[in-house]
């Protein structure tokens, strides 16, 4: 991460009232129902049907798109010229569509206009969640890293719900987030957010599972625009709703309104912000990234716990076998843990562990790699890398790129999201039994 406009530890962190958390816990259930409303709309009532005399298409990446609404801005521009019974149909069927609540506010009071996200993505609910989930600072600067949001930085400076194991991805918190335009810095200044960043999990009218995703801009008087930093707040509304339509898919939509301050040029602010829209697929990136490295902080813990022996390695085991909870492994170091993992002996072969290729007669440079969990001998084509990040502090962020063979990368990829998610909980905290 580059140079801060503003030290994260400068933001303040307001002692928020009872009244207070009550209304931001009830303004961001009214921001995840008024979504899921449009999202029956859509769903139930239009076949998942986009209406395009509204819509036009903006972004397309793969199955996902990203629409903006048609004619918002004129529209508002032009109102105080033109009588009562000249609005449009597109502008009748906003009103319809959008009941009257948090997002529909702010679309009413922004130049930019509304943006639709549809399509669909590989992936399982818990697997979106798991990779969206961020409670601490290190896992926001984690997640950031592998969803590329393009978030400079990011602190919670209040946690109003938390996790239980009946609703483990359960998570809501009052954030701010420092964003970054990487090759505008000269025209665009950056901006913050203070929103309400919830996590987890409804039903549909029709009982259908929904997971969520939110981000609501919120105000506080504790905590005010960074004027002096030539930091500009601005506002969004963001609620990514997730739908299982098959084993590994996914239906995603978004309704998204913005407001992003000062004077920046609206046709960069659609572009950046559909950009950042088709990032929803990012999750699985991200939910594949921490299991990996679940496994691999596992796997270093087990072999620091063994004799030299050891034992046969082989792929990765359910979440939660063999796992210790013990305070000396849950704050033993990340990087320690790696390192000893990889200082640990390595299983030569002549033959790869996933095709049995032949490796050929090289005697001192053996042509395979090792995979990083199981530490088995693999050809080039059958071994996967990833770039991990293995320390996500307010000082330094490192990432660095690890090899696993194919076998590993698919038992991780198919590890219970929630299970790993629950394991962690209860490393992290005692009470979640």
């Amino acid at each position: 991460m580059g140079s801060r406009a503003i030290p994260v530890n400068a933001v303040p962190r307001p002692e928020l009232s009872r009244d207070e958390q009550h209304e931001f816990k009830a303004l961001a259930n009214e921001s995840v129902h008024e979504t899921l409303l449009a999202y029956e709309d859509f769903l139930y009532v239009h076949k998942r049907r986009v209406d395009k005399t509204r819509w036009k298409l903006v972004k397309e990446k793969e199955d996902v798109h990203v629409y903006r609404e048609r004619g918002n801005s004129a529209a508002s521009s032009s109102s105080s010229s033109s009588s009562s019974s000249s609005s449009s149909s597109q502008e009748r069927a906003r009103r319809k569509t959008l009941e009257i609540g948090p997002k529909a506010a702010m679309a009413a009071n922004s130049a930019i206009p509304l943006f639709l996200v549809n399509g669909t993505v590989q992936g399982t609910i818990d697997d979106a969640l798991y990779g969206s989930y961020a409670d601490d600072p290190t896992s926001m600067r984690r997640r950031s890293i592998y969803m590329q949001d393009l978030m400079e930085d990011q602190a919670i400076l209040s946690t109003l719900e938390g996790p239980t194991m009946e609703d483990p991805f359960n998570h809501l918190s009052l954030v701010w987030m420092l964003r970054d335009f990487p090759g505008l810095g000269a025209v665009v200044k950056n901006r913050d957010f203070l929103i309400l960043s919830k996590t987890g999990t409804t039903t549909t009218s029709r009982g259908e599972r929904i997971g969520y995703c939110l981000m609501h801009s919120v105000q506080h008087p504790d905590l005010p625009q960074f004027d002096a930093a030539s930091v500009v707040r601005a506002k969004t509304s963001f609620c990514l709703l997730f739908r299982q339509i098959e084993a590994d898919r996914l239906d995603v939509f978004n309704q998204v309104a913005t407001h992003v301050g000062g004077h920046m040029m609206n046709f960069l602010v659609l572009q950046e912000v559909a950009a950042t829209l088709l990032t929803c697929g990012k999750a699985m990136n991200s939910a594949n990234k921490k299991k990996l490295f679940y496994f691999m902080r596992k796997q270093a813990r087990a072999l620091s716990a063994s004799t030299l022996g050891g034992g046969a390695r082989g792929p990765p085991s359910s979440p939660g076998s063999n796992s210790s909870h013990s305070s000396s492994n849950t704050t033993a170091s990340t990087k320690a843990l790696v390192a000893r993992f990889q200082n640990t002996d390595k299983q030569i072969s002549d033959s790869c562990a996933s095709c049995s290729k032949s490796f050929g007669s090289r005697l001192f440079s053996p042509s395979g790699t090792w995979c990083q969990l199981c530490q088995k001998m693999v050809c080039s084509r059958c071994v996967v890398k990833k770039k991990i990040v293995i320390e996500a502090s307010e000082k330094k962020v490192i990432t660095k790129p690890f090899e696993f063979c194919i076998v590993c990368t698919f038992t991780v990829k198919n590890a219970s999201a929630r299970q790993i998610h629950i394991d962690e909980l209860q490393q992290r905290y005692a009470h979640l039994t």
